[in-house]
């Protein structure tokens, strides 16, 4: 059956036989008076294991991935060899954890029950977090907005970016947002990279309570809130207290001009004259 298959040569008592899969050679003796002896052997082929590994594989420095090859074998129980073992938590398991700060080759080597071997690698290529600043903590007048955030830098762009909570935000998917929240706010933002590289940072933005101010002029003031639009609902009043005891002075000979706003959030004062 197929006795000359993969044989160096068939008219020697111990040929080397490498058949592409299992075979039953058969092998015919005669000897000087012409009588013939026969025998059989089964050489089995056993497939080797296949080793599936990425090409490449991109992680963030200062994790901790698992690399996880995909193997085929039918001939268990298999061992398992990696190298180099720099950064592997175990270089003779199938899926070991990686710790490394440098990109390099890693080669799997596995083999089989039957000591048939097979090997793939894959590159392992670290890549840096992205740089992020949410910027510095800010004091505004309520109402008021204040920009937070800048753009990230390092990483591998494109960037998407997060801010939490929402609250007072125009855009909280920006890496530059408006901020005007209606009482002091934590904003956090999270920085994705194109490698899902993930950086975060926090700023605080603080309302500041509208003081009372003094208003000290002859004549007429009215009380004008920032929020209305003419008409406005007008509040004819007299000197106001103010906080800490400061006073502001409205020069009455200044005619070109009978707004003034005075201090945070108290809006506008008219002067009438």
């Amino acid at each position: 059956m197929g006795s000359s298959r993969r044989l160096n040569n068939t008219h020697i008592a111990q040929p080397h036989a490498s058949p592409p899969f299992t075979t039953t050679y058969q092998v015919t003796l005669t000897d000087a008076k012409g009588c013939t002896f026969q025998d059989s052997v089964q050489v089995a082929v056993n497939v080797p294991p296949i080793v599936d590994l990425d090409s490449t594989l991109v992680v963030c420095l200062n994790t901790q991935p698992q690399l996880t090859p995909k193997i085929t074998s039918t001939a268990a129980p298999l061992q398992y060899r990696w190298s180099p073992s720099i950064g592997l938590s175990n270089a003779w398991v199938e899926q070991p954890i990686l710790t490394t700060t440098q990109s390099r080759w890693y080669t799997l080597t596995v083999t089989d029950v039957y000591k048939c071997v097979g090997i793939d690698s894959i590159f392992v290529r670290v890549a840096p977090f992205p740089l992020v600043d949410a910027g510095h903590d800010s004091s505004v007048c309520r109402g008021d907005s204040v920009l937070i955030g800048h753009e990230a830098t390092g990483g591998t762009p494109p960037f998407t970016y997060q801010w939490t909570p929402a609250i007072g935000l125009a855009h909280a998917d920006w890496a530059v947002a408006k901020a005007s929240p209606g009482s002091s706010q934590l904003y956090h933002l999270t920085v994705l990279d194109l490698n899902g590289c993930k950086a975060e940072d926090s700023v605080q933005v603080n309302i500041i309570p509208a003081p009372l101010p003094v208003i000290t002029a002859s004549g007429r003031l009215t009380f004008l809130s920032r929020r209305q639009r003419p008409p406005f609902n007008n509040k004819t009043v007299s000197p106001i207290p103010v906080v800490d005891g400061r006073q502001f002075s409205i020069d009455t000979r200044a005619r070109r001009r009978n707004l003034w706003r005075v201090g945070c959030g108290l809006e506008w004062l008219r002067r009438h004259f």
